[in-house]
């Protein structure tokens, strides 16, 4: 539905009440994340209006949902001619644009933004997109400008905690969390600080903590991730039992915002398994991705512990979790109209080269100092036969940690909205974790030489041995200070930011502090024992 309409001042029309009601409707569809359903029904709206900017902004929104990114870019062009100082359309177009992989242009739409309508809310965008693509000192000095512009704004002490955190500037993080505490008693402030993990609360922070998770009133976001932070630091403070109900509660309430469907996982990860059933080795080009590492798994398996140690060497830079494959592989779904599922198996080796070079482009950003780059964005297990056949030259490690432990730990972690939704009903982890399993043995049978299992449990055990094993698979020569990999100075913008700058410890194992409590999780994971 793109749009080459006649330019016109078109922004004061009023609009039919029809319009107006199909507008209103799209516009609640999109808030639920329903964008294939409001597509349809704003062609209605376009056919009686079609050059309202009230249109082409709903427009846009839609084909940013639906990751049509180049549509929306077209429909945004669109507005800006005619309305170039249209601040809603410059945040649309940093989205569109932050979502082709374009982040240079997206900071730089955002900044023109910022120029036309300096307001603490575009500047707070601008630091959002700092922060999500790993430049975190930029993402910090925005937020520090914005508390100068008004010292109680409480989003920016939050984006400033982050940033502090993905930096190593842990003292600091605490206490950022701790003073906004202090000031709103703020339920994102109390998560956040005890999801640094490696602080912890005193007697009377924990009893604060209590009183704060009581009160009425709080949305139903806030109310999650207070349940969450009381869960986190009863589990510290050794109440287990007490830990257990409250993170039960908490999960019970997320998982009703999250959709997720078990059946359709697996019929997913099925259909990827068959579309690359009888994949070779490709035979074209086979350097062409050498320069790049990805880092796959579960989240809580010890993912970002394995780019620590690889960004501790003088030749890699650690980037953290990327949107760009996902995002490649779903434009050129929307380009085929067809789902990665439906088309890969037919793709030639031209097409692969072509999604190839282009992530490469993408990325190229983070292999500007060193000549080699993680990509650590968990669910790209998924796609393991896809980045044999764009980028054959490329290593892929799969990280694996105890099921239950896993789980567990993902169980206790509150994630975005959208993101990791099945990580909230124990049958729902079990269902993830065994698709997960079965798709990760149908790449290691076929990629041996490119596909590594790296547990978790034995870089605790013996990291003399499995650290230079891990660096000779990634086709890196030795380095003494990987195994000192805490001192590595790089930004982290994951859970684990704050424990991964801390020295190999044995892990604790929480399945047995909480004993029965987890025994149906168990049973769930190993039905047989």
């Amino acid at each position: 539905m793109t749009s080459t309409r006649n330019p016109g001042n078109t922004s004061e029309e009023r609009l039919p009440p029809a319009v107006l009601r199909i507008l209103r409707e799209v516009s609640r569809l999109l808030d639920e994340g329903h964008a294939d359903k409001a597509q349809p029904l704003l062609a209605g709206a376009i056919v009686l209006a079609p050059s309202h900017i009230s249109v082409l902004r709903l427009e846009a929104a839609v084909h940013i949902q639906l990751r049509a990114y180049r549509e929306a870019l077209k429909v945004l062009a669109t507005i800006t001619l005619r309305h170039p100082r249209d601040a809603a359309s410059l945040s649309a177009m940093s989205n569109a644009q932050a979502g082709m992989g374009r982040i240079d242009l997206a900071i730089e739409t955002l900044r023109r933004l910022c120029e036309i309508s300096p307001e603490p809310a575009h500047w707070i965008e601008l630091g959002l997109m700092h922060d999500r693509h790993g430049d975190h000192q930029q993402a910090l000095d925005v937020a520090e400008r914005v508390l100068e512009m008004n010292p109680a704004h409480a989003q920016a002490a939050l984006l400033r905690a982050r940033s502090l955190q993905a930096l190593g500037r842990i003292a600091e993080t605490a206490q950022q969390f701790r003073e906004l505490i202090a000031r709103t008693d703020s339920a994102r402030a109390w998560f956040g600080l005890v999801d640094i993990k490696t602080i912890r609360l005193g007697a009377d922070e924990l009893a604060r903590l209590e009183k704060a998770a009581r009160k009425q009133g709080y949305r139903e976001d806030e109310s999650i991730c207070i349940d969450f932070a009381l869960g986190r630091a009863l589990e510290d403070a050794g109440e287990y039992a007490r830990a257990f109900s409250v993170l039960r509660r908490a999960n019970d309430k997320a998982a009703r915002r999250e959709s997720w469907s078990a059946a359709a996982h697996q019929a997913l990860t099925k259909a990827i398994a068959h579309a690359f059933a009888d994949e070779a080795s490709p035979q074209v080009d086979g350097a062409r991705g050498s320069e790049v590492i990805f880092v796959c798994g579960l989240p809580r398996s010890g993912s970002t512990l394995v780019e620590q140690i690889l960004a501790a060497h003088s030749s890699v830079e650690g980037a953290s979790e990327l949107p760009d494959l996902a995002a490649l592989l779903a434009e050129e779904s929307n380009r085929r109209m067809i789902p990665f599922e439906t088309w890969a198996g037919s793709a030639t080796d031209q097409d692969w080269a072509r999604l190839g070079e282009e992530y490469l482009r993408r990325t190229e950003r983070w292999r500007i100092n060193k000549p080699v780059s993680t990509d650590k964005a968990l669910e790209n297990w998924k796609f393991v036969g896809a980045i044999r056949r764009m980028l054959p030259g490329s290593r892929i490690i799969d990280c694996r940690r105890d099921a239950v432990e896993t789980c567990w730990s993902c169980y206790k972690q509150l994630f975005a909205p959208g993101l990791v939704s099945y990580s909230y009903r124990f049958e729902d982890l079990v269902a993830y974790w065994n698709d997960y399993q079965t798709l990760s043995s149908v790449w290691f049978s076929l990629h041996p030489h490119h596909f590594r299992v790296q547990r978790y449990e034995s870089i605790v055990a013996d990291p003399d041995r499995e650290i230079p094993e891990l660096l000779e698979f990634c086709g890196l020569a030795y380095e003494e200070q990987c195994l000192t990999f805490q001192n590595a100075r790089r930004s982290v913008r994951t859970a684990s930011s704050a424990q991964v700058r801390e020295p190999l410890a044995a892990p604790l194992i929480r399945q047995q502090a909480y004993a029965g409590l987890l025994e149906g999780l168990r049973e769930m994971l190993n039905p047989t024992t």
